[in-house]
């Protein structure tokens, strides 16, 4: 049971130093692109175009749904804290049923949770943070 109180403890530690670096170590300022030249029309009396801006890499939105085609809302920084989460959930249940410190049915139920974590860090999708209007994704 110390076990899962010091899992619980250093959570409740990392997780602010996490969500601050989320955003603070992955921002960049959008970088311009080439330029495209659209060819004259083949009636020479027809005034010559102007180049055409492509944009920059911000303008063209990434995919920003997961492979279910539900919105992404997680960043990469809450992914492998969720992950970190889910490994620790699932240690905690094992340990727990190797060494009959916690019961079969306590282990169980961690096992059993781990996967909320581990499935939210796979996808990129949390139905929690939808709930809330909450977007780490970037």
């Amino acid at each position: 049971m110390k076990s899962l109180a010091a899992l619980a403890v250093v959570a409740a530690t990392l997780v602010p130093a996490v969500a601050q670096a989320d955003h603070a170590s992955f921002g960049t300022a959008p970088r311009r692109v080439a330029t495209a030249m659209v060819m004259p029309a083949e009636d020479p009396s027809a005034p010559a175009p102007a180049p055409v801006a492509l944009g920059t890499e911000t303008d063209r939105a990434p995919r920003r749904t997961t492979i279910f085609g539900l919105p992404r809302n997680v960043g990469p920084g809450d992914r492998v804290l969720r992950t970190i989460v889910g490994l620790g959930l699932a240690g905690v249940g094992a340990y727990g049923l190797a060494t009959d410190d916690l019961s079969a049915t306590t282990s169980g139920i961690l096992i059993g949770v781990s996967a909320v974590p581990f499935a939210t860090a796979a996808t990129g999708y949390c139905p929690l943070y939808q709930l809330v209007g909450i977007d780490r994704s970037f």
